[in-house]
């Protein structure tokens, strides 16, 4: 521990003497960049604390000025570099209550105006508008704006801008903005580029597309599907060469993921008592006999791989969420192993086991004594086979790599994937990593036999896949940079985030079928309804359905009322119900405005208090109320969130039309 406090202060000491120092015609600068940025944003007197940082790369340096009005906690920053170029600029909203009033439209000409005044005269006409973010999940105040950077209307990758402007007042409240050097880009030239249909040819040929079974998971069950996915495929094809083109070295390269979702699971709660037994208790020990002890689970590993020093052994007996199954939970830490392993209590079979001290040693050996490959191969099949119960033989050999770290061979993995009908499924399988010595420093299998596999013999081929995918999501030429001020032109494929069923109908990554969702640019038929006002100015705030029509007086169905409180619902056979809210009532076709009160009860946090009635006053109401309705009523009516009619009727068996639910909506934001 001494000598970790010892590097950390030398670390410090380091970095402070190696930290630029402004010199006096530096800080004279850096006086003018402070002053210039004061009168840019109007910065004034009552911002009476400041501090700046700065950071210097690849020759430019950008100063990052703070200011705060101590009275207020109001924040200002400004982010430029020496030539007054300004990247970035954050304003701290006031905490304004009830809902934004500016329109849309008139954000997008704030924000344009803001990009005008901004940016560099000579790239200003080469921001273009892309997009407007409102729809909102929990209240925000304000628009997010997207413009992209455009060189002969080809876009240059990852030189977006972006502002945020206030719902309540129309000011800019951030702005991000690329680095300087991104804009003045030498771009070749558009003449002589291969077509989109030539660079998709070459893109297809160095790509791996097929078909593959992947899990629909389910609130209830998880279910298999068959769906179409690019994998493994190049980042791009060159506009210029026709050749695949190497992602920039900038730029993050994913990395193929091995992982092959292990069951999660959960502590297992004791079943403990002196008194009577529950029911519950006595069948929660039931489920237990009969299953293997911790050093029977063991002694099944170890039948293969002998663990010789297993002091300090801890292990705990786990159950999966569904409630299907039991895990022992090995932990062995001592001088000679740091080992997990993770045992089906039942089964016996081994689900995952780590050596970290195996791997670190075979990191740090010096010895150049190597398994032979063969050797391990057979190894990996002989352990698959004990450990997981011959169901490798439904597997497939998926990869089988050196692992190499230190430029010699540091380890062996292989991978092995489950197939079925001859398709891969990539959600189940096993994969063993050897030590260079041969030494098991890892395993993990999943496995499901429940799962069953829908045919595939009907399916159109990768072929015609292929060509739906990129009808779906054509390429699209960017000017990538490359170099220190040029940048080469790609064609780059969007089609390893599309799914196609078997049939070629787009599908989620989820197996449902796929829709398609355009900005919602307003209703088109609320003119007239009383609460015009209101359902517009809840859609400036981000609350609105998705869809052309609002129907104002037509009742609003338990899914759109969901939806339009950003209440998150699950769908099962004969409607919806709330996620997380201890109600797991379903509601169904139209909803009534006792049900709205009772979801708005819940949603509160006063679902406990649904079950006393008698201790709710609800003569503020002329008519009767339902005996079971009665506190949410008088919930709803106290949070001001639903009051009577004309009449002070509460009408709680009417159905609630969808101008209602804006209303309600509309209170409800406010009185937060």
């Amino acid at each position: 521990m001494k000598k970790r406090v010892i590097s950390m202060f030398l670390a410090g000491v380091l970095s402070i003497s190696f930290c630029p120092i402004i010199s006096a015609a530096e800080d004279s600068d850096v006086s003018d960049l402070i002053l210039y940025s004061k009168e840019f944003f109007s910065v004034g007197d009552e911002f009476d604390d400041f501090d700046y940082t700065y950071e210097t790369a690849e020759g430019e340096t950008i100063y990052t000025f703070d200011w705060k009005n101590t009275e207020t906690d109001q924040t200002l920053s400004v982010s430029i570099n020496e030539n007054k170029y300004i990247s970035a600029y954050y304003k701290s909203e006031e905490d304004y209550k009830g809902l934004g009033t500016v329109t849309k439209e008139e954000a997008k000409d704030f924000a344009q105006a803001f990009i005008n005044k901004t940016a560099p005269a000579e790239y200003v006409q080469n921001i273009k508008f892309s997009n407007i973010y409102n729809r909102s999940y929990s209240y925000n105040p304000t628009y997010t704006i997207y413009y992209t950077y455009e060189i002969n209307d080809i876009p240059v990758l990852d030189t977006d801008f972006y502002c945020n402007v206030s719902k309540h007042t129309g000011e800019i409240t951030s702005y991000t903005a690329p680095q300087e050097k991104a804009l003045a880009l030498t771009v070749p030239d558009p003449n002589g580029f291969i077509t989109p249909e030539e660079a998709a040819a070459v893109y297809k040929e160095n790509s791996d597309l097929s078909l593959k079974y992947y899990v629909k998971y389910g609130d209830d069950e998880n279910t298999v599907y068959a769906a179409y996915r690019l994998e493994n495929c190049p980042y791009g094809v060159d506009a210029e060469t026709g050749e695949i083109a190497d992602e920039p070295e900038n730029d993050l390269i994913a990395s193929r993921s091995t992982s092959f979702d292990l069951a999660e699971t959960a502590d297992a709660e004791e079943a403990s008592g002196e008194a009577k037994l529950s029911a519950a208790e006595t069948a929660s020990i039931e489920d237990k006999q009969g299953l293997l002890t911790a050093d029977e689970a063991l002694a099944l590993f170890e039948k293969e791989v002998y663990i010789a020093d297993k002091t300090n052994m801890l292990s705990s007996l786990s159950k999966s969420y569904d409630g299907g199954k039991y895990y022992w939970n090995i932990y062995i830490d001592n001088s000679e192993a740091d080992i997990s392993l993770k045992i089906d209590a039942e089964t016996g079979s081994i689900l995952y086991y780590y050596n970290y001290y195996a791997y670190e040693r075979a990191l740090g050996s010096n010895s150049t004594d190597t398994a032979d490959y063969d050797t391990m191969l057979k190894t990996a099949e002989r352990l698959g086979n004990a450990f997981a119960g011959n169901v490798i033989e439904k597997t497939e050999l998926e990869y089988a790599e050196n692992k190499s770290f230190t430029g010699k061979i540091d380890g062996y993995s292989f991978g092995y994937i489950r197939t079925a009908n001859g398709v891969k499924f990539p959600a189940n399988g096993i994969e063993i990593d050897f030590s260079a010595d041969g030494t098991l420093t890892g395993y993990s299998f999943s496995w499901n036999e429940e799962y069953s596999f829908p045919s595939v013999s009907d399916a159109i081929g990768t072929d015609r896949a292929y060509e739906i995918m990129t009808e779906i999501s054509a390429p699209e030429l960017c000017y990538v940079p490359e170099g220190t001020d040029g940048a080469k032109a790609v064609y780059l494929f969007g089609l390893n985030s599309v799914y196609l069923d078997k049939s070629g109908i787009r599908i989620t990554y989820n197996g449902d079928i796929y829709e398609e969702k355009t900005e919602f640019e307003g209703y088109t038929d609320i003119s007239g309804s009383k609460y015009e006002d209101i359902i517009n100015l809840l859609y400036n705030n981000g609350y609105y359905l998705e869809r052309s029509e609002f129907k104002p007086q037509e009742p609003i169905s338990a899914e759109d009322f969901f939806d339009f409180f950003r209440i998150g619902y699950k769908e099962t056979d004969s409607g919806v119900s709330m996620r997380f809210y201890n109600n797991d009532k379903v509601y169904s076709g139209s909803l009534t405005r006792y049900e709205a009160a009772e979801i708005l009860a819940y949603y509160k946090d006063f679902g406990g208090l649904l079950t006393h009635p008698d201790i709710f006053d609800v003569s503020c109401f002329k008519d009767e109320i339902a005996e079971e309705y009665k506190a949410a009523a008088a919930i709803a009516y106290g949070l001001d969130y639903m009051t009577g009619d004309q009449n002070d009727c509460f009408n709680g068996s009417q159905a609630l039309t969808n101008e209602e639910a804006a209303v309600i909506l509309y209170r409800y934001l406010i009185n937060q």
